[in-house]
């Protein structure tokens, strides 16, 4: 009985393998799921000249068109309309450490002005900076996707991966005035400036709103190269401080919306003494002037709402002050809301982004 319970179970399992060889003919090996793709902090951008856009820009005060205007007077009405084109071009992109040039030509056309009269259409050539900018990326968290809407069409170094990201950045830059600066003695500019920049996690790059907060703090010092006479140079400033605070949230999609306060100090000169006095009985030597040099400030406040139609177009709509700290009656400026509000429009386009789009890249 042994044996034959031996030869039994045999059978058995022989006949099993066999059924499950014969079930498994003919039906298609199965296919083992792809792993999924690695996932990068930091991807490059899709060209060395990513970030360079072409903008057309409106400028005017609620008093144009009507908002607080003075009936009287019709003071504070003007409006301006700006072409600017700005390239930029990295000369070394590394995951952490990247090196960019940029500049800006703009050319703005001042169409009315009633401050000072003017009421034909007058253009100009504004300020060129020739700016190199350093960012370095020491810290990233996490694999979300990174900023969209027109942060990213503006700004290349905001690409890369990541839920929380730090960026330090320094930079200094070469301005050639405009001719109305150079009118005033400006003739040339040099600055620095450093900034850190903080985005942190929200909902996350899966939800369709709220998914980030980019936070950004940065100081500039600007010293102009000034030629004047003496006896002008005590109302000429050639050092001045800027601080910036932003903020950039996504509200829906790729509609965004940005705030900027800014801070600014210029240190004005010590008031010059002649160097003599003519008096009636003759001309006798002053005393020098033992004043300290001063500090003007002033303020500025921006807010703009922004949508990314397709990735190479996008509109802005916001409204801007800058104003001295104190009035004219010695009282403190709200930063927020002043007499020097101003309404903007624009209209952005990613060459970079329009370029891969014609190339089919």
């Amino acid at each position: 009985m042994t044996k034959l319970g031996t030869r039994f179970a045999s059978v058995m399992v022989a006949a099993s393998l066999v059924v499950a060889a014969f079930d498994a003919y003919g039906q298609p090996a199965p296919t083992p799921e792809p792993e999924p793709a690695p996932i990068t902090p930091d991807d490059p951008p899709p060209l060395r000249w990513a970030g360079t856009t072409f903008s057309w820009s409106h400028a005017l005060t609620p008093a144009t068109i009507g908002i607080g205007r003075d009936p009287l007077s019709g003071a504070d009405e003007w409006y301006v309309m700006r072409f600017a084109l700005n390239p930029g071009v990295f000369l070394l992109h590394h995951p952490r450490h990247q090196l960019r040039v940029s500049t800006s030509l703009a050319i703005s056309t001042l169409f009315m002005n009633s401050d000072v009269a003017t009421n034909s259409p007058t253009s100009e050539l504004l300020e060129v900076p020739i700016r190199l900018t350093y960012t370095a990326l020491p810290l990233v968290f996490g694999k979300g996707a990174p900023p969209g809407g027109i942060a990213a069409l503006r700004d290349p170094t905001l690409a890369g991966r990541g839920d929380h990201r730090t960026w330090l950045q320094v930079g200094t830059g070469l301005i050639i005035p405009s001719e109305t600066d150079r009118a005033r003695g400006t003739d040339l500019a040099l600055d620095v400036a450093a900034s850190l920049r903080q985005q942190v996690k929200i909902l996350g790059s899966e939800a369709k709103g709220l998914g980030w907060l980019l936070l950004s703090a940065s100081f500039a010092f600007r010293h102009d190269f000034i030629e004047l006479p003496a006896w002008d140079r005590s109302t000429v400033a050639s050092n001045s401080f800027r601080e910036a605070f932003t903020l950039t949230l996504p509200i829906y999609g790729d509609l965004q919306i940005r705030s900027e306060l800014q801070l600014g100090q210029t240190l004005l000169p010590p008031p010059q003494s002649p160097n003599c006095v003519v008096v009636t009985t003759g001309c006798v030597e002053p005393t020098p002037a033992k004043a300290p040099s001063t500090t003007r400030h002033d303020t500025g406040f921006a807010v703009e709402l922004s949508y990314l139609f397709v990735p190479e177009f996008a509109m802005t709509i916001g409204y801007g002050t800058a104003a001295p700290a104190l009035g004219l009656t010695g009282q403190r400026v709200n930063p927020f809301v002043n007499g020097s509000g101003t309404l903007r429009a624009s209209l952005e386009l990613s060459i970079d982004r329009l370029y891969q789009r014609v190339a089919g890249d």
